[in-house]
């Protein structure tokens, strides 16, 4: 972060990027990943590295939700707006949120479904929405794998926790 501090937000947009064009596809496609700091290498052959191991372990074992986490130490050496607050606000959206399990995280379902001045009474009317919505309904109707229906209660709050944002920007 020292040699280039806009790097994170580079790598920010892109993970956005990538996840607002899976959520367009005709059964919008979740991912979940990891963004760390640290040596890589990469040729057309091997890709190995300290920060590329850091990235699939956060993945793999702390990602769990259908989210992207980034480690702290790289929030905090490269994101100086941050600055002790919860989350790091681009335009009117929260681009980069904090968890309740203290994980940072890129807020790509916020972002994919708010625009610019919208208020929440807008953001339930629109196709993104509504899509997002019943894949989350699909899967939450019945009795289905539990670790696979909470990756869903977490979508869910998630939109509740837009709802309260978008509510609160109303009334204040």
């Amino acid at each position: 972060p020292d040699e280039c501090p806009e790097a994170l937000a580079v790598v920010i947009n892109a993970c956005t990027i990538i996840q607002e064009n899976l959520y367009e596809c005709d059964l919008p496609i979740l991912l979940r990943g990891g963004i760390s700091e640290g040596d890589f290498y990469a040729d057309n052959t091997f890709m190995f590295g300290k920060g590329l191991i850091k990235a699939y372990l956060a993945q793999e074992n702390c990602a769990i939700y259908p989210r992207i986490i980034v480690s702290q130490d790289l929030v905090k050496n490269s994101i100086a707006a941050i600055d002790g607050e919860k989350s790091l606000l681009l335009g009117n959206k929260n681009i980069l949120a904090i968890d309740d399990d203290l994980y940072y995280f890129i807020n790509t379902l916020e972002y994919y479904l708010v625009n610019p001045k919208d208020k929440w009474s807008d953001v339930i009317r629109s196709e993104k929405y509504k899509r997002i919505n019943q894949v989350i309904e699909d899967q939450l109707n019945g009795y289905g794998n539990e670790r696979v229906r909470n990756k869903y209660i977490w979508l869910r709050k998630q939109l509740n926790q837009i709802k309260i944002r978008l509510e609160d920007n109303e009334n204040s």
